[in-house]
């Protein structure tokens, strides 16, 4: 039997080709037959074949896309119910972010999530026939490793949207309540920030939604029913913090060296700080130019118990990274790997880039050491029996 990959070809510069080609290598490795199917047109024919063959043990797809498609227009029976094929959803976005791929109701869809915080509000919120989990995702090594390094610098690979515009904006919304709310949740979000997020960014939320603060922001939504509100609500404050959090690595790195791929830095390249690089994302940030500089990349995880994507290719590559987060499984590792993680509090982040910055040969020794526990204790095998045992799951449904 074989194991496909979906692969959404709208990403920018081709970033799921490249995790599904990656992910392809490794589970081949494993001993696995494995098919990449692009979502396009010619989609359905290409799956139908491949499971009249071979016989599909399960598909995978990214993010949820294509979870809801349907094989011949009905509204209630989609592709997997029809073929009995498990599809396994591997999110790496919080579900208040594009929700419709989140709340498929297959029984033959199953919902992985990049981190525990996630995998809890989607089976907290959403119905379904089956619990969404949290698996850890292996560091899948890219096929070319970086073998030198060069440039003291660091980096940042982010797209802005800049707050500053967003605040300016809310003046005209007429939906004053949602607006009182998410200035008052913002300021909360970002003391929690200083204070070491010591809470999950989306449990600080929902503890604001109170019922009374639920009605209220329900009052300019007449149509809409309380959760949608909720969704309404987490969705806006997600993409508040990441902005948030991103420029904040740019002003407490104002004297230090820093190269920003991204768009919407407009604001921060009128700055003129002549520490600072702006440049224009492009097929760069998907290949390994951004990840070969001595001091590696700098990245705050959205949410603080989840590797980012972007830490995960940096390890994949045995490059440097410095990230924003409170990853919650150093125990497993059975090594204190902390110094290689930083929070909001006063001078956490400064003082571990100077580290960075006087060690980066032995920095990045570290981060090696890292991503060999990490290897150790999440590997690709565990990984893929995992995701049998969930195909297993749901197929049993």
């Amino acid at each position: 039997m074989s194991i496909v990959i979906l692969n959404w070809t709208g990403g920018e510069s081709g970033q799921f080709a490249d995790h599904s080609d990656r992910l392809k290598t490794v589970f081949q490795a494993e001993g696995k037959t494995v098919r990449i199917i692009d979502l396009g047109d010619q989609f359905l024919p290409e799956l139908v074949e491949e499971h009249k063959t071979n016989g599909v043990e399960f598909a995978f797809t990214w993010d949820g896309f294509g979870s809801r498609l349907k094989s011949d227009g009905s509204l209630m029976s989609s592709v997997w119910d029809d073929l009995q094929i498990p599809l396994l959803c591997y999110h790496r976005d919080h579900p208040s972010l594009n929700l419709e791929n989140h709340i498929t109701l297959s029984s033959w869809v199953g919902h992985i999530y990049a981190a525990q915080s996630y995998a809890n509000f989607a089976n907290k919120y959403f119905p379904r026939k089956g619990q969404a989990l949290f698996l850890e995702f292996p560091i899948i090594f890219q096929k070319n490793k970086i073998d030198k390094f060069s440039g003291d610098y660091f980096v940042l690979l982010r797209d802005l949207e800049d707050n500053v515009k967003t605040y300016e904006s809310w003046s005209g919304v007429p939906q004053r309540n949602l607006v009182e709310f998410l200035g008052n949740a913002d300021e909360e979000i970002s003391a929690e920030f200083v204070r070491g997020n010591r809470k999950n960014l989306h449990d600080t939320i929902d503890e604001l939604l109170t019922p009374s603060v639920l009605e209220k922001i329900q009052q300019d939504f007449v149509a809409e029913q309380e959760i949608s509100v909720r969704f309404i609500a987490h969705n806006l404050l997600h993409k508040i913090y990441r902005n948030m959090v991103s420029e904040y690595l740019v002003l407490e790195l104002a004297d230090m060296p820093l190269k920003v791929y991204g768009y919407g830095w407009d604001r921060f390249k009128a700055m003129n700080n002549p520490k600072h690089e702006f440049l224009d994302v492009g097929p760069v940030t998907h290949s390994s130019a951004p990840f070969s500089s001595n001091y590696g990349i700098l990245d705050v995880a959205d949410v603080n118990d989840m590797l980012s994507d972007h830490v995960q290719r940096a390890a994949s590559q045995s490059s440097a990274f410095l990230m924003g987060t409170s990853w919650p499984h150093h125990a497993s590792l059975g090594s204190d790997v902390s110094d290689l993680f930083f929070d909001g509090a006063p001078g956490n982040l400064y003082s571990k880039a100077e580290w960075v910055m006087k060690s980066p040969v032995l920095y990045r020794e570290k981060c090696q050491y890292f991503t060999e526990l990490h290897c150790a204790n999440f590997p690709v095998s565990k990984y893929l029996n995992q995701l049998g045992a969930l195909a297993d799951s749901v197929r049993g449904r």
